[in-house]
């Protein structure tokens, strides 16, 4: 009887020690993988969302939205210059929209 209770008590001693390293490893885990997304997080704020290419040419459609009833007044070029510069933006948000869907999508390929 007293050899069962020993083998009961060591039993629930490896479990308990099992127990304790399968949390550590778990715990280690979490944080190597806590620290990687830190990283993936720096590593892409530090790249621009747009390019220069796109920020100069919404600012451009701004200014020539901005400064078309000043350098053209009273013609008809001041009606379509506004939408114009909405649609040309609208398509500019679009393809970005559509490239940070790629880098979602290459983000979860490369987390699986």
């Amino acid at each position: 009887n007293n050899n069962n209770n020993n083998n009961n008590n060591n039993k629930k001693n490896n479990n308990s020690n099992n127990n304790k390293k399968d949390s550590n490893l778990i715990t280690l885990a979490l944080t190597t993988l806590e620290k990687d997304m830190s990283l993936l997080d720096n590593l892409a704020s530090l790249q621009p969302q747009l390019s220069g290419t796109e920020v100069s040419l919404l600012i451009g459609s701004v200014l020539a939205s901005g400064m078309g009833p000043i350098v053209f007044p009273g013609t008809s070029v001041t009606e379509v210059l506004a939408p114009a510069a909405a649609a040309f933006t609208a398509s500019i948000t679009i393809g970005s929209k559509y490239i940070g869907k790629v880098a979602v999508v290459d983000g979860k390929e490369i987390a699986a």
